[in-house]
């Protein structure tokens, strides 16, 4: 019996990709180590998921990738990952604290950046030049 995936913790460099997956009822049922060219292929053979990243500038772009096949795509801020690690620091170990603590903590999470405020902020203008809700003063 194949068993379900419903979140996927991923740690993501500039080649080498750690994934690990967990089941609805917590645990692990996927360990891979994937190159970068080979991250898009998975995702896209595997049913939506809950994806969960620690939020950098490359996870932005990733976790927009993951999107598109219909996934769901957190991320989180580092500080909020560690406590779920289990042991000493390592790129497989990142990956299942992100597994872990994306269904647990929604409150954690950061927005991930979108193509459609950068196009729309002219070139020059800055964040300084912006209101509380975005608009420009």
């Amino acid at each position: 019996m194949k068993k379900k995936l419903s979140v996927l913790g991923i740690d993501i460099a500039k080649q080498v990709f750690h994934l690990v997956g967990m089941d609805a009822h917590g645990p692990i049922v996927v360990r891979k180590r994937l190159y970068r060219a080979q991250v898009m292929e998975f995702i896209a053979q595997l049913p939506p998921t809950f994806i969960g990243m620690e939020a950098c500038g490359g996870a932005h772009y990733w976790a927009r990738r993951f999107r598109e096949p219909g996934h769901e795509s957190k991320l989180m801020a580092p500080q909020f990952v560690a406590p779920y690690r289990t042991a000493n620091k390592n790129d497989l170990r990142d990956a299942e604290g992100r597994s872990d603590d994306t269904p647990h903590d929604a409150l954690c999470g950061c927005q991930v950046g979108g193509t459609a405020r950068a196009a729309s902020v002219a070139p020059g203008a800055g964040a300084a030049d912006e209101g509380a809700d975005g608009a420009a003063q």
